[in-house]
C-alpha cells in the first residue's frame, strides 16, 4: 500500500510540476501579446507549479489505490478547480487584445488556448504516470 501511494504522490508531482511549467510558458506569451505589465518570477512560477501539483496530488493518490472509473473524479476535479481560477485572471489579460494588431490577437488567444490544454492534460498524465508507475500492480483498492 505504501508504494503505491508513493507512486501517486511522485505522479502528482511530476504531472503538476511539468504542465504547471508548460502552463507558466503560455501565460508569460498572454501576458507579452497583450502588452500587461508583468514579470516572469520565480516565485510566480513556483506558486503556479505549487498549485498544479496541489490540484492533482489527492487524485493521483486515489488513482493508484482504484482501478475503476472513479479513480478519474478527484484528478479531473482538480483540473476544473485549476480552470475555474485561470479563467479570470486570463479574461482580465485579454481584455483589452482588440486594441493590438492581429499577430498579437492570435498569438494571446493560442497561448490562452495552451494554458487550457495543459490544464486539461493534467489529469490525463497524472492517472497515465500512476498506469506506468504501477505496471506490475493487481488492480485492486488499497485496502485490500
Amino acid at each position: 500500500m505504501v508504494g503505491r501511494i508513493g507512486a501517486g504522490l511522485l505522479a502528482g508531482l511530476v504531472a503538476g510540476v511539468a504542465l504547471g511549467l508548460v502552463a507558466r510558458v503560455f501565460m508569460r506569451v498572454v501576458a507579452v501579446a497583450s502588452a500587461t505589465p508583468t514579470g516572469f518570477s520565480v516565485a510566480g512560477t513556483l506558486a503556479i507549479c505549487v498549485a498544479f501539483v496541489l490540484a492533482v496530488l489527492p487524485g493521483a493518490t486515489v488513482a493508484a489505490c482504484v482501478r475503476n472509473r472513479s479513480r478519474w473524479v478527484l484528478p479531473v476535479l482538480g483540473a476544473l478547480l485549476l480552470g475555474a481560477g485561470a479563467l479570470p485572471e486570463l479574461a482580465q489579460d485579454l481584455s483589452g487584445l482588440s486594441l493590438f494588431t492581429t499577430v498579437r490577437q492570435v498569438t494571446a488567444v493560442a497561448a490562452t488556448t495552451g494554458v487550457f490544454v495543459a490544464i486539461v492534460l493534467l489529469p490525463l498524465a497524472t492517472v497515465r504516470l500512476v498506469d506506468r508507475a504501477l505496471r506490475r500492480a493487481a488492480p485492486t483498492a488499497c485496502a485490500s
